[in-house]
């Protein structure tokens, strides 16, 4: 049996993690933002306090997205959320409603859908209590001036409220066109590559490119007021045989991802980029894949956003707005608290029995444990249990992906044990700092000595005792 090594606090075990991150000391909080999307649900009080410790002080709120048909907006989507509620649970943070617009086929203004669109926009910052608004617009570079025509107008019937727009990463050459017209804005510098551009090798190009620092760099010359919009999601997008990009799956659980029978990683995690290709047909969130197609999971690297972000600040911005806040969904990104750290530390885990006969993990720091293949080929992680032959009677996984008695992830459990497993695993592809997984039921029948450790990611000699 291996060596035993424990640390406690709070009268539970605690493991840190020896990760690969990339460490960094640069401080997010004080001019740090986030993008709230699609969430019709009130902050939790635990992402409160998130936000609180992390410095966050704005959080753009999307309330809806609005399209353009025979002269007519509507809204195909609209997140219903009480803003005086989320201003007395959160008085520290200025809340600002964000419309998407999404025109059919180009944004064509005329004398009545720009009233319209105008009637629209006053009511959500009344309705919302709001004193700014954003627009989120990308609009083609052929209907700039359209668009600035509009923005001019609405300046015109005097707004009284702060207004921001967004803007793609090239629109630099455009910024000085709306000064006067807008407070402030917002270039997004992420998604620079056409969504079916034929890609070359196994790998897509990064989600923050080399082509990133050069677009925000040349935002230096900006007169308004302006923020960096930086990436902050997971990016799933599926690669035919040929190499052309199929388009990216909207929700995804990574669990199921990187656990599925159908896929295998083709090398491990590198720059924020998981290869899986395809080895038979299957269904992957709704989505058919086929033999010989990639699947690309894509995350941008602490170190990038850092890089990015010290350029930015060069440049001149006044912030940094990141896409999207980490809202408990698996295509949501890094939590507040990891980009808010003025240095990122690896993870401390604690791993306890609950008395409900179920064992419970926790990030208790505030560094993410982010979804990889190892370098020795192990995907995601998983809690690994050892104990004497016959003390395991039963184990349900309950939160995790699935529980196995073998180490490469096979031999489910299908509720009861074999009378000669002396070692358990619940499999997870990763934890977030403050989330918690628990196990189902788990049965022992002995009161031999418990270890544990993280499969994947502890070395031999790792392992902690489980009282």
């Amino acid at each position: 049996m291996p060596p035993k090594a424990a640390y406690k606090a709070w009268g539970v075990q605690i493991l840190i993690l020896g990760l690969s991150f990339s460490f960094f000391s640069t401080a997010w909080a004080s001019d740090s933002s986030f993008w709230v999307w699609q969430k019709n649900s009130p902050l939790a009080s635990s992402e409160i306090a998130e936000l609180n410790k992390a410095g966050i002080k704005e959080l753009y709120w999307h309330v809806g997205t609005l399209v353009l048909h025979d002269s007519q907006w509507s809204w195909r989507e609209q997140f219903h959320v009480d803003f005086s509620d989320l201003k007395k649970a959160a008085p520290f943070i200025h809340f600002i409603p964000v419309v998407r617009l999404e025109p059919a086929a180009g944004l064509s203004f005329s004398a009545e859908n720009q009233s319209q669109l105008i009637s629209i926009l006053e009511r959500v910052v009344s309705s919302s209590g709001a004193s700014s608004l954003q627009i989120d617009y990308e609009c083609p570079d052929r209907f700039i001036s359209q668009y600035r025509d509009f923005l001019g107008l609405l300046k015109e019937q005097g707004r009284p409220w702060r207004l921001s727009i967004s803007a793609l990463g090239h629109w630099s050459k455009f910024a000085n066109d709306f000064q006067g017209l807008t407070d402030e804005i917002t270039p997004m510098f992420y998604d620079l590559n056409p969504s079916r551009e034929p890609m070359g090798g196994d790998f897509l190009p990064p989600l923050v490119a080399s082509a990133a620092e050069n677009q925000v760099e040349a935002w230096q010359d900006c007169k308004l007021p302006w923020k960096a919009g930086l990436p902050n999601f997971c990016r799933v997008t599926v690669v035919n045989a040929s190499g052309l990009n199929r388009g990216n799956i909207r929700s995804c659980l990574l669990d199921e991802l990187w656990f599925s029978s159908f896929l295998t990683p083709l090398h491990p995690t590198a720059g924020g980029q998981t290869v899986f290709t395809v080895t038979h047909s299957g269904v992957l969130a709704d989505t058919p894949i086929q033999p010989q197609e990639k699947v690309v999971v894509r995350y941008p690297e602490l170190t990038s956003l850092t890089r990015l972000k010290a350029v930015a600040e060069r440049a001149g911005a006044t912030g940094i707005l990141f896409f999207r806040f980490a809202d408990g969904s698996d295509m949501s990104g890094y939590s507040a608290g990891n980009l808010a750290q003025a240095r990122s530390t690896p993870p401390t885990l604690t791993v306890k029995w609950e008395s409900s006969g179920r064992l419970s993990i926790t990030n208790i720091s505030k560094s993410d444990l982010m979804p990889v293949v190892s370098p020795a080929g192990g995907r995601g992680y998983a809690l690994e249990l050892e104990t004497k032959a016959g003390s395991w009677r039963e184990a349900i996984p309950g939160d995790f992906a699935m529980a196995t008695t073998q180490a490469n992830g096979t031999s489910l459990i299908q509720g009861t044990i074999g009378f000669d497993v002396t070692t358990i695993y619940f499999w997870f592809s990763r934890l977030r700092a403050g989330q918690t997984l628990e196990t189902g039921f788990v049965q022992r029948v002995s009161t031999e000595p418990i270890l544990w450790r993280i499969h994947n990611q502890d070395t031999e000699t790792q392992w902690h005792p489980l009282e």
